[in-house]
């Protein structure tokens, strides 16, 4: 293979977005994932969402204005202002976009820092803790890494599934079970306008 064409076979791979696998793939994907690693791909899927989601509520744009909107340079060309964006248009609320603002920088800290970076990362435990209510702050302090990190994807497949607007679970429908088990060990699932449907 030539140069150019692995270059270009290289960009092409970089373009399936997260949405495009099948949930049993990205689940497999997130177990054979670091931390760091699991954390930057579920971020990815969110913010995969919420493009789709704005994208939905643009059906006039053509192709040209839909890559002046979504480029780099864009209005909504990175994950901070299509969050500005998604809660400007109601696609989610000011709780979910704080929310998602941590995932985001959880993400940002994970793709550029030198140092490792896992669940038991001050930084990182930190800011898992404050995606959950502050009646059980107490208790997410003390969980190990591994339970952190158990709860974090499926809360991160949840926010996708609320940015859907979906009724059914069909994303989440391998995670169920640890969406119970979150229920069980959390007072009060954070009120971000996340859908109960994935945890009935």
């Amino acid at each position: 293979m030539s140069h150019d064409n692995a270059i270009k076979d290289l960009k092409a791979y970089t373009k399936v977005a997260a949405h495009d696998l099948s949930p049993a793939d990205f689940v497999a994907a997130l177990k054979g994932e670091s931390d760091r690693g699991a954390i930057i791909l579920a971020a990815t899927m969110i913010d995969d969402r919420l493009s789709i989601a704005l994208r939905e509520r643009m059906p006039d744009i053509n192709s040209a204005e839909a890559a002046r909107i979504f480029g780099v340079d864009g209005l909504a060309g990175t994950f901070a202002n299509r969050l500005k964006l998604a809660q400007a248009l109601g696609i989610i609320d000011r709780g979910t976009r704080k929310l998602l603002e941590l995932i985001r920088e959880m993400r940002n800290a994970c793709a550029h820092s030198r140092q490792i970076m896992t669940f038991s990362t001050p930084v990182i435990r930190a800011a898992f803790v404050s995606t959950m209510p502050d009646e059980a702050e107490g208790d997410v302090i003390t969980w190990p890494d591994q339970k952190a990190r158990d709860i974090f994807c499926p809360l991160c497949g949840a926010l996708c599934d609320a940015i859907s607007g979906r009724d059914g679970v069909q994303e989440l429908r391998s995670l169920h079970t640890m969406m119970q088990y979150v229920r069980e060990r959390v007072p009060q699932w954070p009120s971000h306008g996340i859908s109960r449907t994935i945890l009935d």
